[in-house]
């Protein structure tokens, strides 16, 4: 999510992202600027990603198939809400592809298959790829420099998934 969100706000983007270790504080900010336009683009999470509502959502983009056809519908739902007319792009690979007769199954319509043009898949420009770097490194600066909690220790950082 942070890759994908530094790499769209190098391109000009404004962006917010949601992962499961945000604080609810910070999600509900995040979504407040996605509805009135602060931003753009919200890059979430699978389970950052349930339960939100935004009117006027236009697309959702999966970059990761669901094993479940339920949680397909689930994570298309963002759009298309009350009547409104919404898509849903899914990129798959080779390992996903097995799911896709399911997923049509489950939502009784074929899914349109496209495979990219070349140039889509090419790195992204140098200048870019600057921007990124050195967005990194502002963002490891920043969450290095902990405030330590009351008795002087730092609070404990979260543990992480494997």
């Amino acid at each position: 999510v942070r890759k994908l969100t530094l790499k769209l706000e190098a391109c000009g983007f404004s962006c917010g992202m949601l992962t499961g270790d945000v604080s609810q504080t910070k999600r509900i900010k995040t979504l407040e600027n996605l509805r009135n336009g602060k931003i753009n683009f919200l890059v979430a999470t699978d389970v950052a990603g349930r339960g939100i509502h935004v009117d006027g959502v236009e697309v959702v983009f999966n970059y990761t198939l669901p094993t479940d056809p339920d949680d397909y519908v689930h994570r298309i739902g963002r759009t298309g809400r009350a009547g409104e007319k919404g898509q849903s792009i899914a990129f798959a690979t080779e390992g996903d592809a097995y799911v896709l007769p399911e997923i049509e199954e489950h939502i009784k319509e074929p899914l349109k298959y496209i495979t990219p043009d070349g140039e889509l898949l090419k790195e992204l420009p140098e200048e870019y790829l600057i921007k990124i770097k050195t967005a990194k490194s502002e963002t490891r600066r920043s969450s290095s420099a902990r405030r330590p909690a009351a008795g002087g220790k730092r609070p404990p950082r979260a543990p992480r998934r494997k």
